[in-house]
């Protein structure tokens, strides 16, 4: 009786097998403490992390999915991350084009030094990290830090174990060139930021944003949508998280948002 190759079987089952990862090996991931940190090998690199859950939602969206990918007229486009967490999208960015220059925001504290530590060992050239919220003012403000992605601006003035006092970036006032890729995922206050930069938007050649809402402020998503469409862009709309499986019913998952959907903003169809 043949005996199956052992590696052949342990890869062939893994959806994230050509990252790197085996059948078996995204079972301990998913099964691990997300309170310690941890390294893995995938996509080429080591990656340090805390959330197994988020690890593996982050190599879906941006490795399988590859929902940050574009097209450029450069080999060395300016990327600008908004909401970068511990350095995914920069690691596929930098795959992508090795030579751009990135600039990154990501104001919670344990993202920010784990995005550092990432960033330092895979030894990234033109990657300049910010532990700066953007906003629509430099004013110093409160940001609701939690551990995670789900991170936020609060605007809350009492305090909390959560709640730090962080001094903004007005995005607008960055973007004063080409930008050949903005992506915002700010966890909420998008509307605002982007509202703000809506007169520097010409700047941009791709847009993508993380959209988070609830319905009673559905209005803002219909005033992005006119801003995206009147800086001369075209937009695709998916759906970031199925938080009503069944709408009419409106039995939601657990999540402080009713509406959670990835606009992808381009100047053509290439």
């Amino acid at each position: 009786m043949r005996v199956p190759d052992i590696t052949k079987v342990l890869f062939k089952k893994s959806p994230y097998r050509k990252l790197g990862i085996s059948w078996l090996r995204e079972k301990i991931i998913k099964h691990n403490d997300s309170s310690n940190l941890k390294s893995i090998h995938a996509c080429g690199k080591h990656i340090n992390y805390m959330s197994n859950e988020e690890l593996i939602h982050s190599l879906q969206e941006i490795f399988i999915e590859n929902i940050y990918k574009f097209n450029s007229n450069t080999k060395k486009p300016l990327i600008i991350d908004c909401g970068a967490h511990i350095g995914m999208s920069i690691l596929y960015f930098k795959q992508q084009y090795p030579d751009s220059t990135v600039l990154a925001f990501e104001p919670d504290s344990n993202n920010f030094e784990l995005l550092q530590k990432n960033i330092i060992e895979w030894s990234f050239d033109n990657v300049k990290l910010f532990q700066n919220p953007v906003w629509n003012s430099n004013d110093e403000i409160t940001f609701q830090a939690s551990g995670a992605m789900g991170g936020k601006i609060s605007g809350k003035s009492e305090n909390s174990e959560s709640n730090i006092r962080l001094k903004a970036v007005r995005l607008s006032e960055v973007l004063d060139k080409e930008v050949d890729f903005l992506k915002i995922d700010i966890e909420g206050v998008e509307y605002e930021v982007i509202k703000d930069c809506k007169h520097k938007l010409h700047f941009v050649n791709n847009l993508f944003v993380e959209y988070h809402s609830t319905f009673e402020e559905q209005n803002k998503l219909t005033e992005i949508l006119q801003i995206i469409n009147d800086a001369g862009f075209k937009f695709y709309i998916k759906e970031a998280s199925n938080i009503y499986p069944i709408p009419f019913i409106k039995k939601k998952i657990n999540t402080s948002f009713d509406l959670q959907l990835n606009i992808f903003a381009f100047r053509d169809s290439k």
